[in-house]
């Protein structure tokens, strides 16, 4: 592994022209949890513009709010909540607990659909106990279907759970002390965490792993930002498996753009870095352009590419920022502070774009658009090639493919007849009208399973039927029961 110091000067800082000011009045709640500390911020999805606020504070409630900042909901819980993250989605929320009263009740991971929040409504919880301590940090895994949901605390241990299930799915004993941040990559295949002294290490998930001995690998990337006390992760949105990046931001008082080549194997790092006067909480926006970092009271916005300050705002709040976080079109950023204000900003424009080409990402999987001086890039159709047709688009990244068209997949089979290249570039058999749904004909394709083809033969997918798993009209543990015909639900 190298790592390379990019920018000026003795400390590697970046230098740049004053902070643009803040001609800008938030919406907000001076007093969004009674006064207390607003601990974690985020948003998910629900709500008459397509998306809502929610914020979890040390009165030991989890909030949503409209984008008026106006209450919808609140649930009271067991202790402080000291984070929480929504999946990419947006429709599952995970909140992590810690209080002083010690036993597990009191560390405590929570999955809750985003349209409500209530005892009725929780899809489940689970006490992770002595292992890790209070629930400092929580992280869910990018995609829905293979969901992770990642957490660690006073102690340092990295616990992996299903999220569906809750069922513990992989470990690392870390020999750390108080993890400060835990984030997943966009494709779901690294884990990143950082504990307090400033050390960023790099996790991803054995091949094959037995359920009783998981444990997550350390890649060959070891990363220092010093600090002693606060330290941010976040992952740039179009990281991919050849390159990927990483800002993170510490009380040290710098905000940092790591910068990881082939990071499953001979890892090669360069790091930007940009003095930022104490850096408290730190968001990448789902576009890729722009990075928030809170700090001592204030909010500043960097061109992710650059580093330079789009916006600074310097009494955002009268005292620490303890959480700041994108909304999902990167038009809003929603802050929580030690004052107990929630507050609601507008995303400031990225500078200098006049023409499409002023955007251009050298993504293949992006289409780059310049809209009003603001820079866009809006993923492809997922079935397009890239990178001279040696990949397959997928989310708006390029990724390595086993195949582009489906007549990469033909076998000459029966059962290979309607083989298709799928979106992440493997070949699957299609079901469609000559793989399935022919009784006797013996082929069960990679796509079909028992309620499409009865050749197949049922697989349990999850546990037992319980919450939305008693909506879709699937036999998920294979009982010869579906949805409320299953005594499970």
């Amino acid at each position: 592994m190298r790592i390379l110091l990019l920018g000026a000067g003795i400390s590697g800082a970046m230098a740049f022209l004053a902070p643009v000011a803040s001609a800008i009045d938030p919406d907000e709640q001076p007093a969004a949890h009674n006064g207390d500390a607003v601990s974690a911020v985020g948003f998910a999805a629900g709500g008459v513009e397509g998306y809502r606020v929610i914020s979890g504070g040390e009165d030991a409630t989890l909030r949503s709010w409209t984008l008026q900042l106006v209450e919808e909901r609140v649930q009271l819980l067991d202790h402080e909540v000291y984070d929480l993250e929504a999946s990419i989605d947006g429709y599952t929320v995970a909140t992590g607990e810690g209080g002083w009263n010690g036993g597990t009740s009191t560390h405590t991971l929570r999955i809750w659909p985003a349209e409500g929040f209530g005892a009725d409504s929780e899809l489940g919880h689970v006490g992770t106990g002595a292992p890790i301590g209070f629930v400092y940090v929580v992280a869910i895994s990018p995609f829905p279907e293979n969901s992770f949901t990642a957490v660690s605390g006073f102690y340092g241990k990295i616990l992996v759970y299903d999220t569906i299930s809750l069922t513990l799915y992989a470990t690392k004993e870390t020999g750390n002390k108080r993890t400060k941040a835990i984030a997943f990559s966009p494709d779901g295949k690294i884990l990143a965490a950082t504990w307090k002294g400033g050390t960023i290490q790099l996790f991803s998930f054995p091949d094959q792993c037995d359920i009783d001995s998981c444990e997550l690998v350390l890649l060959p990337v070891s990363m220092s930002h010093g600090g002693t006390w606060d330290l941010s992760l976040a992952f740039w949105p179009k990281s991919n498996s050849t390159v990927t990046k990483i800002a993170s931001g510490t009380d040290s008082g710098m905000v940092k753009v790591w910068t990881i080549e082939d990071p499953h194997g001979d890892p090669n790092v360069t790091v930007q870095s940009v003095d930022s006067g104490g850096v408290r909480s730190l968001a990448w926006s789902p576009d890729g352009s722009m990075i928030v970092a809170g700090g001592n009271g204030d909010i500043i916005v960097y061109d992710a590419e650059t580093l330079e300050i789009l916006f600074q705002e310097v009494n955002a709040h009268s005292s620490r920022v303890n959480d700041v976080a994108f909304s999902p079109d990167s038009l809003k950023i929603a802050s929580g502070g030690n004052d107990g204000a929630l507050k609601l900003w507008p995303a400031p424009p990225m500078a200098g774009c006049s023409t499409q080409a002023d955007c251009d990402d050298s993504n293949d999987c992006t289409t780059d658009l310049c809209v009003e001086n603001v820079c866009r890039h809006e993923p492809v159709s997922d079935d397009r090639a890239c990178n001279g047709a040696s990949g397959i688009c997928c989310s708006g990244n390029c990724e390595s493919a086993a195949c582009i068209a489906d007549s990469d997949c033909y076998e000459g089979d029966q059962c290979s007849l309607a083989n298709t290249c799928l979106h992440s570039g493997t070949c699957a058999a299609a079901c469609d009208n000559t793989a399935c749904g022919v009784p006797g004909d013996g082929c069960c394709g990679l796509l079909c399973d028992q309620n499409s083809d009865s050749d197949c033969a049922c697989v349990p997918t999850h546990g037992k039927e319980k919450g939305p798993r008693c909506r879709d009209n699937i036999d998920n543990d294979c009982d010869g029961l579906v949805d409320g015909n299953d005594p499970d639900c």
